[in-house]
């Protein structure tokens, strides 16, 4: 799941 790794990341960034 690498593609989703920056999603995720992306992710939390908008989150927090």
């Amino acid at each position: 799941m690498r593609t989703i790794n920056p999603l995720l990341r992306f992710h939390i960034k908008v989150k927090y």
